[in-house]
């Protein structure tokens, strides 16, 4: 095989390329390619092949999704960055071929690979092209779908779909006595109401989730599920939940999404006033998050730190917490993180005396938070309060009014430029 790769590569019919981690890879030339695809549609060859390419990527997330579960570590998502064109490619041949239960389920598997490189957009519009299909669905597709759509849509901001669709896959888990997966959507509903105020439902969506990951005795289920008890409850519970979190992520020897699980307890030690551990967690966070290559959840430990060192004082590290993070979102677009990011932008800006820069970026965020639904956490909300409060007595009411006018104008793009370039 090496051999016949090696001849290919010298009549240059094949060519070589590596990755950033230093795999290598073999590609067609555009040309040959070309000419190979009209050679296999004369031979009646090429439909066989597309269905096999198909298929294949179809099973890949399957399997991943099999032995890793909910997360996946960073040597699989470096290797399934370069495979998302072929996820793509099976997409489109299997919508084109009008076979509604395979582009159904190849939809809602594709949905965890696009997840995982932050291609969270292009995930909605499959899942939703999918769901479209309606009773060519099988149930336990439509709810795999479901959930996709909901981690996907959460990760844009979009709660109150996010919700739905989170409610929806729960209420097909449940119906098929797939009490694992029930205890995931549950996770998605508990932390989606939170994110839009309602505590006390997010609680007992939250407390549902632990109750059926104890009945499985699964420590990592369990571990997941406490995290999204810990976020619902008071600081004191939920030091006492995260520990037991711990713990049982330790006993399932799991380290990828550890980084959710450190950005909860620093969240419930901020909560508590213990502002320098929620630093200390803030900071052990962003480094598990850059390990397990998540940019969506790099970008939100590093929004953390940011929030943090401001209430600590430090605005130098919150300076370069944000200027990382903002970075980070930039090809993710509108998010939660980019709002949060340009939010943390503004008060440091305010705090380095460019008031109407500051007041602008803030505005910048104010729309996003509109825009998605989303009522301010108590991190978010403390900063703020504080920043507003300072900006009104900087700049007066009628100036502070008409910069935040001029932020809500801006595009991501213009927002985010200003915070990095000004």
């Amino acid at each position: 095989m090496r051999d016949a790769l090696a001849t290919l590569i010298v009549k240059s019919l094949l060519a070589v390329v590596e990755d950033d981690a230093g795999h290598q890879r073999y590609r067609t030339l555009e040309t040959i390619r070309a000419y190979a695809v009209d050679r296999m549609a004369e031979h009646g060859e090429r439909q066989a092949l597309a269905s096999r390419h198909a298929r294949y990527y179809c099973e890949l997330p399957k399997r991943l999704t099999a032995q890793y579960r909910f997360e996946f570590p960073r040597s699989v998502v470096t290797a399934l960055e370069p495979e998302i064109d072929n996820v793509r490619e099976a997409l489109n041949w299997a919508f084109a071929e009008g076979d509604p239960q395979f582009a159904a389920e190849i939809a809602a598997w594709s949905g965890v690979a696009f997840w995982h490189v932050a291609a969270f957009a292009e995930a909605v519009r499959w899942c939703d092209r999918a769901l479209a299909l309606q009773s060519s669905v099988p149930a336990a597709v439509e709810a795999r779908l479901w959930l996709s759509l909901s981690d996907n849509l959460f990760n844009l901001g979009s709660m109150h779909r996010s919700l739905e669709a989170a409610r929806n896959a729960a209420a097909l888990y449940k119906r098929s006595r797939d009490s694992e997966y029930q205890s995931a959507a549950l996770n998605c509903v508990s932390h989606t109401l939170f994110q839009l105020g309602e505590i006390a439902e997010a609680r007992a969506a939250a407390e549902k989730s632990v109750s059926i990951a104890r009945s499985l005795a699964d420590d990592l289920l369990i571990g997941r599920a406490l995290r999204m008890a810990a976020a619902t409850s008071g600081p004191a519970v939920a030091r006492e939940y995260m520990r037991e979190a711990f713990a049982r992520y330790r006993a399932a020897e799991q380290q990828s999404g550890l980084e959710v699980l450190l950005m909860a307890f620093a969240e419930a030690c901020f909560a508590d006033g213990d502002v320098r551990t929620a630093l200390f967690y803030g900071h052990e966070a962003v480094e598990v998050a850059a390990k397990n290559s998540h940019r969506a959840r790099f970008a939100g430990a590093l929004n953390n730190v940011a929030a943090y060192s401001l209430a600590d004082r430090d605005v130098a590290g919150a300076r370069e917490a944000a200027r990382r993070a903002l970075n980070t979102v930039r090809d993710i677009g509108e998010s939660m993180n980019t709002m949060y990011a340009l939010q943390h932008a503004g008060t440091i800006f305010c705090r380095d005396g460019a008031a109407d820069v500051g007041a602008r970026l803030l505005g910048a965020s104010d729309r996003l938070y509109t825009g998605f639904g989303i009522v301010r956490e108590f991190t978010e909300r403390t900063l703020y309060e504080s920043t507003i409060a300072a900006l009104r007595e900087s700049l007066g009411e009628r100036a502070l009014q008409a910069n935040l006018a001029d932020g809500r104008a801006l595009t991501i793009e213009q927002a985010i430029e200003l915070a990095l370039g000004a």
